[in-house]
């Protein structure tokens, strides 16, 4: 079954000092089923890459490692519209008291 996948716990795959066991089972979950991100995931975890590097948490080789497993992975990219976004799902949202 698809599944959602957020750029925190790609990037918590990434780095040695975040990992625990969701991101790992997250990961493993790709193995079995797709995962759908935002229109915005790839920009999210490129931005990641790009504060990790100017930190010294990684380099740039390893970031371009980063780019080519990332761009295989079974991933597919949704968009969603604002009037969408602000309409019948922020209503969906409230009246099951759940996150986007």
């Amino acid at each position: 079954m698809t599944f959602v996948l957020d750029a925190s716990v790609t990037l918590g795959w990434l780095f040695p000092d975040e990992r625990n066991a969701y991101p790992r089972t997250i990961l493993g979950r790709l193995a079995h089923a797709p995962a759908l991100v935002s229109s915005v995931w790839a920009l999210e975890v490129a931005n990641g890459l790009l504060v990790a590097e100017r930190l010294g948490r990684v380099s740039t080789a390893d970031a371009s490692l980063v780019h080519t497993i990332l761009k295989d992975l079974p991933v597919g990219a949704d968009s969603v519209s604002v009037d969408a976004a602000l309409g019948p799902i922020l209503t969906v949202v409230r009246t099951r008291a759940q996150r986007i």
